[in-house]
């Protein structure tokens, strides 16, 4: 039986870059190393992130995020929300 910490996680993550405040939407085995590689392309914050344990999950919920369709709307929604809660 796997525990919590055996398990591979996949995630798909959304970076705001701080120069152009544009979003970058992407995915990953190592949410980790892929901020660190961004990092060397400009600077980012990582506002956003989900873990899946189906690496064919999160790359579904990847690509319905880069649609820039109502997924986005509805997240960039809750996204925003939860900035203006927490200032």
């Amino acid at each position: 039986m796997s525990t919590l910490y055996d398990v591979d996680m996949h995630y798909v993550y959304v970076l705001l870059n701080l120069k152009t405040h544009k979003p970058y939407i992407g995915q990953t085995k190592s949410l980790r190393q892929r901020f660190s590689a961004h990092q060397g392309h400009g600077s980012f914050n990582l506002v956003y992130y989900e873990a899946y344990r189906d690496p064919h999950a999160a790359y579904k919920r990847e690509k319905l995020l880069k649609n820039y369709g109502t997924t986005w709307t509805r997240l960039k929604q809750r996204l925003d929300t939860s900035f203006k809660m927490a200032g």
